[in-house]
């Protein structure tokens, strides 16, 4: 296997992605006495961008590269506000993400469309409950999911048409007896329960 820490410190690589022959990993890495997660880039096996200063608790989560650009999202937390700020940085410039939340949110996959639509899938918190949420170019948000008194989060979006931007985006939401039930949600804001009896499982 490939290392990309020393294990020293707490690391965690979270999803990995290859363009032009480079492999891009985004993760987070454990530092200082406290072992304070900061958010990662490693193109290669070597560090490509250090997100965040190690200051507060930050995680990236996803990365992609379009136009020799690298997109990543994660979250960081704001001590100040005490609470999970959703983040996107391009290169290494962060920008928050519009949650319409005092209580914060994370940022777990993105997605980018021939138009440069930039648009990231993760939750954001209303009044102690979780929402799925769909954010276009950091600001519009969009909440998905079927009960407003329920979690729901958003982990993972794929494009199924660059041009005409459709998608898929899967995540989980809570049941009305407490239990969590996989599912996918389509660009049309259809959403769709996975059940093993018409699922194939791979």
């Amino acid at each position: 296997p490939q290392y990309l820490t020393d294990g020293s410190n707490f690391a965690e690589a979270n999803s990995i992605i290859v363009d032009n022959g480079s492999y891009y990993v985004a993760g987070s890495v454990g530092v200082g006495q406290n072992n304070i997660s900061k958010a990662m880039v490693w193109k290669d096996g070597e560090v490509l961008y250090e997100l965040t200063d190690g200051s507060s608790p930050a995680d990236a989560n996803s990365t992609i590269i379009f136009d020799d650009i690298v997109y990543t999202v994660g979250y960081e937390y704001d001590e100040i506000e005490d609470r999970d700020i959703p983040r996107l940085w391009i290169d290494e410039e962060a920008l928050n993400l519009n949650c319409n939340s005092i209580t914060g949110g994370r940022a777990y996959d993105l997605a980018i469309g021939t138009d440069e639509t930039i648009s990231v899938v993760g939750y954001s918190e209303l009044e102690d409950i979780n929402r799925a949420i769909l954010w276009r170019n950091g600001t519009s948000s969009t909440f998905l999911g079927t009960s407003q008194v329920r979690d729901s989060y958003k982990y993972s979006i794929t494009l199924k048409n660059m041009d005409t931007f459709e998608f898929y985006i899967a995540g989980t939401e809570e049941t009305e007896n407490g239990t969590y039930q996989a599912r996918v949600w389509g660009s049309s804001g259809e959403f769709t329960r996975l059940e093993i009896e018409d699922s194939e499982v791979l």
